[in-house]
């Protein structure tokens, strides 16, 4: 929440912006692998599944030359578990837009704890706190550049880099399924180039299974899978700009 100067007392109880991190940390030690972090503040979009979706692709674009690559999440259904989230990354992997042969989606057990995102984040917190007086979302966002040593590629998203995808998956062939597959049983999903089948595994079996979820007239011409971008953003709402101006004043 910005901005973040609590040592006034007025700023404690008024509404704030409110700014998103999406952040994608490499669980190898290895110099050349950095975290990336993907910001954007509510002035220009939401917190849901569609915003999401357009992280973990600019994460996957700029990764577009490795064949392969394996990405832990948590099972939050309405942001990175759902079949809108799924339909996008079958249409990604065919796509020409990544070079990648083989995506991974590893989800954690209910419960978990903790993550190398976690680690992150904290830095990115002590690097706010050395700020002091985080005002507006250039101060937050040379915040997290800061974070890890300096060693972070920042992605400031823009609005013309958010789509709103569309759930290309059929209810009718999931249902057929057997046994079906329910969306908070999966632990693992499996993508492949020039296919539009899709593995995934429970959390109570070790072994894959094969499916096809895509609607046929996707499955005849993928290219109408393709997103509409959006070219402009939601706006902060009245009430909060002009509370927002009073803590200026004050």
């Amino acid at each position: 929440m910005l901005p973040r100067i609590n040592m006034f007392k007025k700023v404690l109880f008024t509404k704030r912006i409110s700014v998103y991190n999406e952040s994608f940390v490499p669980l190898s030690t290895q110099k050349k692998h950095f975290p990336l972090a993907v910001l954007w503040h509510e002035g220009i979009a939401g917190r849901k599944q569609e915003e999401i979706i357009s992280s973990f692709h600019l994460f996957l674009k700029a990764n577009r030359d490795t064949k392969e690559v394996i990405i832990w999440t948590d099972n939050c259904v309405s942001q990175n578990k759902n079949w809108t989230f799924i339909s996008s990354f079958i249409y990604l992997i065919n796509s020409d837009q990544i070079g990648i042969k083989k995506l991974h989606l590893k989800y954690f057990e209910p419960g978990h704890s903790y993550t190398s995102a976690d680690s992150f984040h904290h830095q990115v917190e002590l690097s706010l706190k050395r700020q002091k007086k985080p005002y507006d979302f250039n101060d937050f966002t040379q915040a997290v550049k800061t974070a890890n040593n300096g060693k972070v590629a920042v992605e400031c998203i823009n609005i013309s880099q958010i789509a709103d995808w569309k759930k290309c998956t059929s209810i009718i062939k999931i249902n057929r399924l057997e046994p079906r597959p329910f969306l908070r049983d999966i632990s693992k999903l499996i993508f492949r180039k020039e296919t539009l089948l899709v593995s995934y595994r429970t959390f109570e079996s070790d072994t894959f299974t094969d499916i096809d979820v895509v609607q046929e007239k996707y499955k005849r011409n993928i290219k109408l899978m393709q997103p509409t971008f959006r070219n402009s953003p939601c706006g902060v709402g009245e009430d909060k700009k002009n509370l927002y101006y009073k803590i200026w004043a004050c």
